[in-house]
């Protein structure tokens, strides 16, 4: 209801909602998890959107906090943005804008997690924005808007997590739907203006500023079990005198319980993360990569994301699901 209000008050008339899931539903009957991480949930959408030839799907969760996307491929055939996409395409929408219009500060700031891609970073970078990274959760985003509007050293622009979460503007601590499918559906007739999709609007990005794929894995070690051998796995990267993932050399490693940066050259620098302590361990690649291990906050699992940077997609992607494979399988001959 306060995505349609937004999209009617700024002009956008086409619009169609999926009858089966208009109004609230406290069993979520329709999907199996009501969340647009899952891309099952967009199937009612999907075949609303064949019927009517949509160009663009948005999902919300029910708390209409986080936001999904579809669009149309360069085959016309629908497909699935990642958090992380969604997330460069809105920095570059957000900071051309305010480029063109003389309303982008100097001490301007992007906000984003350290599990999120760093594509956003090197846009941002283009036009002379920093780029700081939290720890994750939005509330970390949330009190740095805070401190910034207190100090003044910043201008808070974009937050954004690859969970799907994003904030633009001060009026909210977390991340808001509403405002972004706004954004979104603005961004798409922008580009729509300049006769591009999405789709054709991200792979211009690549073009520009390389290939980056990044994607997450969830391994469930449920009960008092799980949470030893959750413990065992994270102690087991963090201790370890490892320098090599698979065929892929350690350059940096970041121990956020330890609040420690290492540098796993022949300087053998170390300084802190300047970071809350946290059970969360990061390595930086040789090539382009990084890893990062860390148990969920909500569910019982071990969570690895990871993201690549390549000369194509297909280039980034291999080496992303190699590396990925490569610590599902030492965890699972492990432990």
């Amino acid at each position: 209801i306060p995505v349609r209000r937004v999209l009617r008050e700024i002009g956008f008339k086409n619009v169609f909602v999926v009858e089966e899931q208009e109004m609230p539903d406290s069993e979520f009957s329709t999907v199996e998890y009501p969340n647009p991480e899952d891309k099952e949930s967009f199937h009612l959408a999907l075949e609303l959107a064949e019927k009517v030839d949509a160009d663009i799907i948005i999902g919300t969760d029910p708390d209409c906090d986080r936001a999904g996307v579809v669009v149309k491929g360069k085959d016309g055939e629908y497909v699935v943005l990642t958090g992380n996409q969604i997330g460069v395409l809105l920095v570059d929408y957000i900071l051309k804008g305010r480029k063109e219009n003389g309303t982008l500060p100097r001490n301007g700031v992007i906000i984003k997690s350290i599990v999120t891609g760093e594509m956003g970073a090197h846009i941002a970078e283009k036009y002379g924005i920093k780029t700081i990274s939290t720890l994750t959760g939005f509330k970390y985003i949330g009190e740095k808007i805070k401190a910034f509007e207190e100090t003044g050293e910043k201008v808070f622009l974009f937050g954004y997590e690859e969970s799907y979460g994003y904030l633009a503007g001060t009026h909210a601590r977390d991340k808001d739907a509403v405002v972004a499918s706004m954004l979104i559906c603005e961004m798409a007739a922008y580009h729509f203006s300049k006769g591009m999709g999405l789709y054709d609007a991200l792979f211009e990005l690549y073009d520009e500023y390389g290939y980056f794929c990044e994607d997450v894995k969830a391994i469930s070690l449920e009960g008092k079990d799980g949470l030893e051998k959750m413990s065992e796995i994270m102690n087991y990267f963090r201790s370890e005198d490892i320098n090599i993932l698979g065929d892929k050399k350690i350059l940096i490693m970041e121990d956020y319980m330890s609040r420690k940066r290492s540098y796993l050259d022949d300087s053998g620098h170390e300084e802190k993360t300047q970071l809350p302590s946290s059970n969360v361990v990061k390595f930086i690649l040789d090539g382009g990569g990084w890893l990062c291990l860390r148990p969920s906050g909500t569910e019982p699992k071990l969570k690895i994301y990871g993201g690549y940077k390549g000369n194509t997609y297909e280039e980034a992607e291999s080496n992303l699901r190699e590396i990925l494979e490569f610590i599902e399988g030492e965890i699972n001959d492990n432990f």
